[in-house]
């Protein structure tokens, strides 16, 4: 393309130089694999990072369903009744997020 052209398209500077080089096939070539592997790999991690988030969701959500019969079994120390409220309010912070 000539320097006249882009003149006449108002091309920024980097425009118009990115158009004057020529481009090698092999290199858009390497460009769309590297695009494609990573693409690849985000996939993976969105599908291992819902899986995750499955398995915490029903973790919790029986945790808190059958908090009723451990509140029962639970002893009525201080220390086991704190560590329990504490876990128990976890479980209801993970739930809702």
């Amino acid at each position: 393309m000539s320097r006249q052209k882009s003149r006449e398209w108002h091309l920024a500077k980097h425009e118009d130089d990115l158009l004057q080089k020529t481009v090698r096939l092999e290199a858009v070539l390497e460009c769309l694999v590297q695009t494609q592997e990573l693409a690849s790999i985000q996939q993976k991690r969105s599908r291992a990072w819902k899986a995750t988030t499955d398995f915490t969701n029903a973790f919790c959500e029986f945790s808190l369903r059958f908090s009723s019969i451990v509140k029962i079994l639970l002893p009525q120390s201080p220390e086991y009744t704190m560590s329990y409220g504490l876990l128990a309010l976890l479980f209801k912070v993970a739930r809702l997020l």
